[in-house]
């Protein structure tokens, strides 16, 4: 029983690392990752802590793009984008045990 326990504990952990776990009819999605330049603007990399980087994983595009206007498009000269795959290293991350934003 233990055992069987820990298979399915693995499995569970597997999946949830490549994707979003959507209710109880085990629909996973891709992720979404926010990648910035805050093209060395001082206040943007003040609030994100790095001039490029990436935030992720999102569940869903359109919390991503929510996201990066909120956090990144507000700086003047700065840019971003939502895609599957993370372009800087990723520095924003979900917290706890939380797998997606």
């Amino acid at each position: 029983m233990l055992r069987r326990i820990f298979i399915i504990f693995i499995f569970h952990f597997i999946l949830t690392q490549t994707a979003c776990y959507k209710g109880n009819d085990y629909n996973y999605e891709p992720r979404y990752y926010a990648s910035w330049s805050c093209q060395n603007n001082s206040s943007c990399i003040n609030a994100l802590g790095y001039n490029l980087g990436s935030a992720g994983g999102f569940c869903s595009l359109s919390s991503c793009q929510n996201w990066t206007a909120a956090n990144v498009a507000i700086y003047p000269t700065s840019s971003s984008n939502c895609a599957e795959t993370a372009t800087y290293t990723i520095f924003i991350m979900p917290k706890g045990n939380v797998s997606c934003f």
